[in-house]
């Protein structure tokens, strides 16, 4: 019997003055960190990232710092 792998989730919210944006997802792909922003957030045309994370529909994966499994710059510190 093979065990399914679990995929882990979090979805990333942003507070402006007074407003909540869900900006995108987080999940855990066999312990690499990709981020999809949510086409809401996209229409919004806020940049929380612009070099690093363009607004683009697709998974992204930032594979410059494998010591944080890929994770985002941007995300690092929230």
């Amino acid at each position: 019997m093979t065990r399914k792998a679990q995929l882990l989730r979090l979805t990333v919210i942003l507070h402006v003055q007074g407003v909540e944006f869900t900006v995108g997802e987080l999940a855990d792909v066999k312990g690499k960190i990709y981020f999809e922003y949510a086409a809401d957030f996209m229409q919004q045309a806020m940049e929380i990232s612009p070099f690093h994370l363009p607004s683009e529909k697709k998974m992204h994966i930032d594979v410059s710092r494998p010591e944080l499994f890929s994770l985002p710059g941007v995300f690092y510190d929230s």
